[in-house]
């Protein structure tokens, strides 16, 4: 027995237990996306003097905490923030497009006049909507027609 017990005794004496560790990860970037902007419709009017107001809105979503910034260019017709312009390719309607409601802060496309903001995150539950407050000034001379401009919104991150 004493021989039995003694061979019994040296395997469990060789059992050798070893550990290590590993790590598990996911790495999130930092993105932003421009959703659909709306079109600013200001509609048909007789051309009488006067200014007209209205609102459009541009979607933003970012990654939780990452800053940014969004600009709004001068326009296809005069490339300027501080004299934007629609055209019916002879004559021009000027508007102006601003950060806010009393449209004091003219929106553009530097340090000076953009959007700065930070995300909440990605997915329609985070949709950060900007409004744009936009007037457009009537002479009170123009001919009839349907008077446009393009501007281009960049989304800085």
């Amino acid at each position: 027995m004493t021989a039995g017990a003694l061979s019994g005794g040296d395997a469990l004496a060789q059992q050798t237990t070893t550990t290590n560790t590993f790590q598990v990860r996911i790495g999130i970037l930092g993105t932003c996306n421009v959703l659909t902007p709306t079109d600013i419709d200001f509609g048909t009017h007789v051309p009488s003097v006067g200014t007209h107001d209205q609102t459009g809105t541009i979607d933003v979503q970012c990654t939780k905490d990452t800053p940014f910034t969004l600009g709004l260019d001068g326009g296809t017709t005069n490339g300027n923030v501080n004299a934007r312009a629609m055209t019916n390719g002879t004559v021009k309607i000027a508007y102006t497009l601003a950060h806010d409601a009393a449209k004091t802060q003219l929106w553009g496309n530097d340090a000076s006049n953009w959007y700065s903001g930070t995300g909440l995150g990605l997915g329609s539950a985070y949709n950060i909507a900007l409004t744009v407050y936009a007037r457009a000034t009537i002479a009170g001379n123009e001919p009839p027609g349907t008077y446009t401009d393009t501007v281009t919104a960049t989304l800085t991150y």
